[in-house]
């Protein structure tokens, strides 16, 4: 899934994570890929332990083809609900395809339809930024706690690395709360 890099950013190699509604038994994947031509986020949904998925859904709900990606996502499912949760890297709002927001999707119908929500207000540009290899995503009682890597400001400031020569925009890690109750 997803790519080797994207522009400004170095090595982001979204795999697919897979979560358990502990309630039904329902298991979640979700993935990114270049189906529809630019980056997008996808979920498939199994009740029967695996054996039979559903098609994939596209999580992020902005115009397919648009030229803007979505990647590195990161999938929770609520125990005490079994709500669905889905948080990603976003560039949506910019038609250069550079200035990167974190979302929020929700499903609240067992992954059948997601709600993105703007989880951050500032867009980071990262310029060769390392971001990490993982994002993080947790959800219980309709609270749901992420944290993600962001580059520290747009400027294409470099910083020694030892004897390695430089790394790129320094990163440094948010967190996001948001409760549905």
């Amino acid at each position: 899934g997803g790519a080797a890099s994207f522009p400004g950013i170095q090595r982001v190699m979204g795999l697919p994570e897979i979560a358990i509604d502990e309630r039904s038994g329902t298991l979640y994947v979700t993935w990114s890929d270049f189906r529809n031509g630019d980056v997008d986020i996808f979920l498939s949904r199994s009740t029967d332990k695996g054996q039979q998925w559903s098609p994939p859904l596209r999580v992020n709900n902005d115009p397919v083809h648009n030229g803007s990606d979505q990647f590195y996502q990161w999938l929770a499912v609520d125990p005490t609900n079994g709500d669905v949760y889905v948080e990603f890297y976003d560039r949506r709002a910019d038609p250069d395809n550079l200035k990167t927001w974190m979302t929020l999707a929700r499903s609240a119908d067992e992954g059948k339809t997601f709600i993105n929500y703007a989880w951050t207000t500032k867009p980071f540009v990262g310029h060769n930024t390392f971001l990490g290899d993982y994002p993080w995503l947790t959800a219980y009682g309709g609270r749901v706690y992420g944290a993600w890597a962001e580059a520290v400001s747009d400027t294409k400031a470099m910083v020694p690395c030892g004897g390695c020569g430089t790394v790129g925009t320094p990163a440094i890690i948010r967190i996001g709360i948001a409760d549905f109750n």
